[in-house]
């Protein structure tokens, strides 16, 4: 049998490569709090936009209610609102990367 040589490895003591390896760790750790720190804000804009949309929903269930409409100022309100809705979606889609709706 073999012998395995003992000593440094690549000329490097092991009090170095505990630094060397606390290093990347504190590295890692700190790209990995950045992350989720861009997560956790992606995630609170996008229940603002949610909250703003059902707050206008809202509004609109309302104005339904206390005011007639016909059918030509309806139609053309929900085909505002769906505008509206579709440029919102597209835009999340675009900040995210998700590829989910795309064809």
């Amino acid at each position: 049998m073999a012998k395995q040589k003992e000593g440094p490895v690549f000329g490097v003591s092991g009090p170095i490569w505990n630094v060397v390896t606390i290093v990347i760790g504190m590295v890692a750790a700190y790209f990995l709090t950045i992350q989720q720190l861009k997560v956790d804000l992606a995630a609170k804009a996008e229940s603002e936009v949610v909250a703003g949309l059902d707050k206008k929903l809202s509004g609109l269930e309302v104005y339904l209610k206390e005011a007639v409409v016909n059918k030509q100022q309806f139609y053309e309100h929900t085909q505002k609102m769906e505008s509206r809705l579709d440029r919102i979606e597209r835009y999340l889609i675009e900040q995210t990367g998700d590829s989910r709706g795309k064809k």
